[in-house]
């Protein structure tokens, strides 16, 4: 008899080659890092940086809305969810792209992070379906040490949170008591990108790490949405400004 935890882990992977190119849309960019926006406004903002402003166009590809060629860097705006992201990441990998920011909202599911905090991810809980085809699911899906601790940095130590990200494909099932399950876990906020592209970092070994905005809280006794509000427009460009430095673009 098939034990219930056993039935919950996906057992997808295969150590076996894929057997569609990722080099399909790959063309040599010139650069090797990438800023990862799944929010439009960050992505709007970053475009009007120095480094990004008035440059080429990136090219099109699966899993993106739209980027922009920097000196040192590209970003792109990404299709929400994890199977269009790490589409991307793929694509850009085959590119010659080896370090990667990602930015997001993500919801708190613990009281120390709070709507307009900052939350740098060194590990994640793995509730969506594309980090299975890139490694067993006994596997706990990590951050780059090196680059957490860059963004960190460039955040200075006192204004960033660490701790666990869970990341599922279906928001509107993020139940009660998952939340206070993983909260007690070391679980400080969920999305929907995050454990994904850890995976695909560390089977590719590019380096990866995600910076989060909290946009709502889960924690209390009702949701707690604030997405457009001020804390969270602040935090962002904080963010973004943060991400620049640690990839040496500023």
């Amino acid at each position: 008899m098939v034990s219930r935890k056993r039935q919950e882990i996906p057992t997808w992977f295969t150590p076996e080659r894929g057997f569609v190119s990722t080099a399909y849309q790959a063309e040599n960019l010139g650069i090797d890092s990438a800023i990862l926006s799944m929010i439009g406004s960050m992505y709007e903002f970053m475009v009007g940086c120095p480094e990004f402003g008035h440059r080429r166009k990136a090219p099109e590809v699966n899993g993106s809305v739209e980027g922009r060629i920097g000196r040192r860097a590209a970003v792109y705006h990404t299709s929400v969810g994890a199977p269009a992201a790490a589409m991307l990441m793929e694509t850009l990998i085959a590119s010659g792209v080896d370090k990667f920011v990602m930015f997001g909202y993500a919801g708190s599911v613990s009281k120390e992070c709070r709507i307009g905090d900052i939350l740098i991810p060194g590990w994640g809980i793995r509730e969506e379906g594309t980090s299975y085809h890139y490694l067993p699911g006994s596997t706990t899906v990590r951050a780059s040490d090196d680059l957490v601790e860059r963004l960190c940095e460039s955040l200075s130590r006192g204004s960033c949170h660490r701790g666990g990200i869970w990341t599922t494909d279906a928001p509107y099932r993020e139940t009660r008591g998952r939340i206070l399950r993983y909260a007690k876990k070391g679980i400080q906020a969920v999305d929907m990108e995050s454990t994904a592209l850890m995976a695909v970092a560390m089977r590719r070994r590019v380096k990866f790490a995600s910076l989060i905005v909290i946009s709502d809280e889960l924690f209390g006794d009702k949701w707690v949405p604030d997405f457009d509000g001020p804390k969270v427009r602040r935090a962002s460009k904080v963010a973004c400004k943060a991400a620049l430095r640690a990839l040496g673009c500023r």
